[in-house]
């Protein structure tokens, strides 16, 4: 992972650094021949306008595009050639075996695995439904891309007039998991936080689902895809979830899914809640709305979303599917060398993904994968070219163009880095760490306006987002907005990220505000705005010692310690504040409190020796005078 640094600010604010993410390419064809090419393809006459959105949405039908020849200029193109794993173990070697033999083991024991829990078998007959069919563009799945047969039209959803499910069953599923504490259940899904549980854990719930793949979700896969699909016993349920939109769980981000086919089925109506529904990113960002007991079906390499629900619950049920006949190697080999990527095994991260290109030289993620270990590895140029094959094949690919952003911010080319943002935010302006990376951008080249705008962006997205909040912050105190500074600080610390540093500049920042308010006679409101601060930032000093580095932050020692030497600092000035107030018993409490915490200190002393005098005067002297011997040996 990149990172990026937003600017130092002058003595008044520590600058935090805040991280970004991988690459991205730039489309080198003008929007006017992609678009007249891509209506070629499609058979849609040049002189018909219509909107990319719509373009997108038609069938290709004369051949599959993103082959390095495919040419707008001849209208011709080399048809894909089907890997030949023989002749590739035979190049590539014993370890290219070992690991597809592991594939075959792993694929074999999650089916296994699968017909344990959910139903297997051939089932009933499929069930007589409408479907609109949308094309998944102009790129073949990733596993198979040979099987898919043209036009790749193979997002399939059910009109509202022949849902899969009833209302009823669809309410009956919701009602089930209720029961068996769903709406209790969380967890993390990329970027964002979902509402719901996986069906292992609802055992009733998944009792009632299996019923529906027996009688009409595996046999109607069947039907839809013929070409992969020899029949329903062939099927297996790989990972299922009960999803549940909210307010509080309100979107996914833009992802694949684990699964050479996916399905989402609604359980919610249209009317239940605001916003929301599944879309997909190279249909332009448009919603495929669903009623209750709706399906889509897809393969499970689309990229794709659920959009952010403003009111109301929206319940789904999503689904991850396997062909036992059919091992996904693509999809696992690059899921292993993502694993070692993880564990920072680059080279072994980068063999696997290499391979996995090997049987299909057009599969984005694993051209976008390996352009962000390349990137790591500080392979700059070499990340980029990699980067860029994946976005001559999918050129809207937002996380893409985020990366690629990444990169040439890093080769120190800041205006191909905005522009590769702002595209990617043209695409998907609800990514706030593409938000927030298009405002340090905008941040370096002095507009300030842009840059406040992309922080309120990511904030808009992830109210808690701290990086954001935290440069928000800073950028207010540079202007001298004190109050709009502390408030953002405050906001920053409830993200693990950034709790010290976001205490460390609220303690800078808050000192300044009771400076001014002691000026102005304010000592109350001084008092408070120190307690509240100190209170902050001792709070964060205890949990960032016991924590330790919260991810890649080499100068976390260095806030510690800045931490600990505000906390003697804001409490010296807690002090004599009071004793402006003569408030002199809480003046003397606080010192002492001082000269415990910082003992070898000599404003605590001092500050002590002082409202000691004030207070007691001859009655204290004596303690007086040992505080003063102490005060000549530091």
């Amino acid at each position: 992972m990149s990172q990026m640094k937003k600017r130092q600010m002058p003595s008044v604010i520590v600058l935090l650094l805040i991280t970004a993410k991988a690459v991205v390419v730039a489309d080198s064809t003008s929007n006017s021949t992609k678009f007249e090419f891509m209506q070629w393809q499609r058979d849609i006459p040049s002189n018909l306008p219509l909107p990319p959105s719509l373009i997108y949405a038609s069938p290709v039908l004369k051949f599959r595009g993103g082959d390095s020849g495919c040419s707008p200029s001849t209208a011709t193109c080399e048809n894909p050639v089907s890997a030949d794993l023989t002749s590739l173990i035979s190049r590539l070697g014993p370890a290219f075996k070992s690991a597809l033999d592991a594939n075959v083991r792993d694929h074999d024991s999650e089916c296994a695995s699968s017909c344990e829990i959910y139903y297997c078998g051939n089932g009933t007959a499929a069930p007589d439904l409408d479907y609109t069919s949308y094309s998944m563009g102009s790129v073949p799945p990733e596993d198979f891309q040979n099987d898919f047969k043209y036009p790749l039209d193979l997002i399939k959803v059910t009109k509202d007039e022949t849902p899969i499910l009833t209302p009823e069953q669809a309410e009956k599923i919701v009602k089930l998991a209720e029961e068996e504490g769903v709406l209790n259940g969380e967890y993390k899904s990329g970027k964002y936080k979902l509402g719901g549980d996986w069906l292992t854990n609802l055992p009733q719930t998944r009792s009632l689902f299996n019923s529906h793949l027996s009688s009409s979700i595996f046999p109607s896969l069947a039907t839809l895809f013929p070409n992969i699909v020899s029949s329903p016993s062939v099927l297996r349920a790989h990972s299922v979830a009960l999803l549940r939109y909210n307010s509080t769980h309100p979107r996914t981000d833009t992802h694949v899914d684990n699964g050479i086919l996916a399905m989402t089925l609604a359980l919610s109506g249209k009317d239940d809640f605001k916003g929301g529904g599944t879309y997909f990113e190279h249909l332009g960002g448009e919603t495929v709305e669903m009623e209750k007991g709706g399906v889509t079906f897809r393969p499970g390499s689309v990229r794709h979303g659920g959009k952010k629900v403003t009111e109301g619950e929206r319940y789904i049920l999503g689904a991850f599917l396997l062909i036992e006949n059919k091992v996904e190697h693509v999809r696992r080999l690059k899921n292993r060398g993502a694993e070692f990527r993880g564990k920072g095994e680059l080279e072994e991260a980068k063999k696997y993904f290499e391979w996995a290109l090997e049987i299909n030289g057009k599969c984005v993620t694993c051209l976008k994968d390996l352009s962000e270990v390349l990137l790591v590895q500080d392979k700059v140029e070499e990340a980029e070219r990699t980067l860029r094959k994946a976005l001559e094949l999918i050129p809207d690919d937002s996380d893409g163009l985020f990366s690629l952003g990444v990169i040439l911010s890093k080769k120190g080319d800041a205006q191909g880095s905005i522009v590769a943002y702002e595209k990617s935010a043209s695409i998907n302006s609800d990514d706030y760490e593409l938000q927030y990376n298009l405002g340090l951008k905008y941040s370096e080249r002095g507009e300030r306006d842009k840059e406040l705008k992309c922080y309120s962006n990511a904030v808009d997205v992830k109210n808690d987002y701290g990086p954001a909040l935290l440069n928000w912050g800073s950028s207010l105190a540079e202007a001298q907005d004190y109050d709009g500074a502390a408030e953002k600080f405050v906001r920053a610390m409830a993200d693990e990220e950034t709790t010290l540093k976001a205490a460390v500049n609220l303690a800078m920042v808050d000192n300044l505000r009771a400076n001014g308010m002691a000026v102005k006679g304010d000592l109350g409101g001084a008092s408070d705005v120190l307690e509240k601060s100190i209170g902050y930032l001792k709070k964060a000093i205890v949990e960032g010692a016991t924590r330790g580095i919260v991810g890649d932050d080499s100068d976390f020692g260095s806030y510690l310690k800045t931490g600990k030497g505000l906390v003697g600092k804001l409490t010296m000035t807690l002090g004599q504040v009071f004793a402006g107030m003569k408030k002199f018993e809480a003046a003397e409490e606080v010192f002492r409190q001082l000269t415990k915490e910082f003992p070898t200190e000599k404003p605590g002393w001092m500050g002590l020796a002082r409202i000691l005098e004030m207070r007691h005067g001859e009655k204290a002297r004596e303690e007086i005078e040992h505080i003063k011997a102490k005060l000549q040996g530091l």
